[in-house]
């Protein structure tokens, strides 16, 4: 029996660590107002994960997100998201914008106050924004529930606002008032160690018994 704890306490270890990683969004959503959200099928990160660490250190292998099959998210996967979330008339503040900034901010950033609120974001391969690889493309939403308005523009992250195809502005991937659109297909999430660990706890714990019945 105290083998079995012993393996269990591993196992819980494991679980804690690789909890670590587990605020992740999925599937099927839609907004209080009725907009279906464009995740791509993909499984994304939450934006506190990552907030205040470059891009430049995530690339390096920095809280092991890179190792875990995270990736950042392309330029149109993350445009693809916006375009499904601004209020489809207006860019900058507006009300028009308000139910898919707040969707923004419950889900990815994470942030209950009803204040201003905001994520700058790195995002986009190399070269698709800009061709010096040392700079990435530049993500950015705000909200603010107390006014009654969110906000969206064309050169941060969306693409079919008044001026559809324009450039994304870039920023140096050393920033650090930063956060990171990272993704992954669904498809390569890897199992836990912990799954494999509690079946050898448990096979272990059940030889143990067959030996002492013998």
């Amino acid at each position: 029996m105290k083998a079995f704890f012993a393996a269990a306490a591993v196992c819980a270890a494991s679980i804690s660590g690789f909890a670590a990683h587990a605020a992740t969004v999925s599937g099927s959503h839609t907004t209080d107002g009725g907009k279906t959200v464009n995740l791509g099928g993909l499984e994304w990160l939450t934006w506190d994960e990552t907030s205040g660490i470059s891009r430049t250190n995530i690339e390096a292998g920095a809280g092991g997100f890179i190792a875990d099959g995270w990736r950042y998210a392309s330029r149109g996967e993350l445009e693809a998201l916006f375009d499904s979330l601004w209020g489809g008339s207006f860019e900058g503040w507006d009300v028009s914008n308000l139910d898919g900034a707040s969707w923004l901010q419950d889900n990815m950033a994470l942030v209950s106050s009803t204040y201003y609120v905001y994520t700058n974001l790195f995002f986009g391969n190399d070269g698709e924004c800009v061709a010096d690889a040392s700079f990435s493309c530049y993500g950015h939403y705000a909200n603010e529930k107390s006014s009654g308005r969110g906000w969206f523009e064309d050169r941060y992250g969306l693409s079919d606002g008044r001026y559809p195809g324009n450039d994304n502005n870039s920023t140096v991937k050393g920033n650090t008032n930063f956060s990171s659109a990272l993704v992954r297909d669904i498809s390569a999430v890897p199992v836990p160690a912990s799954v494999f660990l509690l079946a050898g706890a448990l096979g272990g714990f059940a030889a143990l018994r067959r030996r002492k019945k013998a």
